[in-house]
C-alpha cells in the first residue's frame, strides 16, 4: 500500500488496505492516513485549506466505497451475519491477558481471576472490567489523535514531494497506539 502511494496510485493502496482489513482491523484504521496523503498530493502545494478538506472528503468517499466491498462480499458470499461473528467475540471479551493493560491490573488487584471466554484468556473482576471499558474508549480516541497528527503533518509538509516517511511514521504511531490502548492483545 505504501508503494501505491509512492507510485501515485493511492486507490490501489485503498484496495490493498481493504483486503488487509478482511484479515485484521489495523489496515482499516490506517486507511484515513492514505486518504489524507492522497488528497494532499492531489491538491499540490498552493491549495487552500478548504480545497484540501474537500479533496479529503472526495478521497474518503472513494476509499469508503472500496472498503465497503469487503463487508458486502462477506455478507453475501460468506454466510450472512455469520461472517461477522468474530466481531462479537472481540467486543464481548474482557481484558485479555496479553493486552498491555493486563500486567498493571494484575499488579494492582490481587483479587483478579483468570477465565476463558470468546476464544481468549481474560482477566475477571471489578478492576479488569473497568479497565476494559476504559480501553474501549481510549483505543479509538488514540487512533483519532494519530490521524490528527498525520493530517497536521501532511498539511504542513504539503510542499514536499516525498510524503512516504511521514505516512510510514503516522501509520506506525496509529498501529502502536491501537495495540497499547486495546483491551485485546491480538497481534496486529
Amino acid at each position: 500500500a505504501i508503494w501505491c502511494l509512492a507510485a501515485d496510485r493511492p486507490r490501489l493502496g485503498y484496495a490493498i488496505l481493504a483486503v488487509g482489513a478482511a484479515y485484521k482491523l489495523i489496515p482499516a484504521l490506517l486507511l484515513p492516513v492514505w486518504v489524507i496523503a492522497a488528497a494532499t498530493a492531489a491538491c499540490g502545494t498552493r491549495a487552500s485549506f478548504g480545497r484540501w478538506v474537500r479533496t479529503i472528503a472526495l478521497e474518503a468517499t472513494i476509499a469508503g466505497a472500496i472498503l465497503a466491498v469487503w463487508p458486502a462480499l462477506t455478507y453475501f458470499a460468506g454466510g450472512g451475519e455469520r461472517g461477522f461473528l468474530y466481531l462479537t467475540w472481540h467486543s464481548q471479551r474482557g481484558l485479555q491477558l496479553e493486552a498491555p493493560a493486563a500486567f498493571p491490573v494484575l499488579l494492582a488487584d490481587r483479587t483478579v481471576e483468570f477465565g476463558s471466554s470468546y476464544g481468549s484468556f481474560n482477566l475477571r473482576g471489578e478492576l479488569p472490567d473497568r479497565v476494559a471499558k476504559l480501553m474501549g474508549l481510549l483505543m479509538p480516541l488514540t487512533a483519532l489523535v494519530g490521524m490528527g497528527v498525520a493530517a497536521r503533518g501532511l498539511w504542513l509538509t504539503r510542499g514536499e514531494r516525498n510524503r512516504i516517511p511521514l505516512v510510514a511514521a503516522s501509520s506506525m504511531l496509529i498501529w502502536l497506539a491501537f495495540n497499547a490502548f486495546n483491551k485485546v492483545g491480538s497481534p496486529q
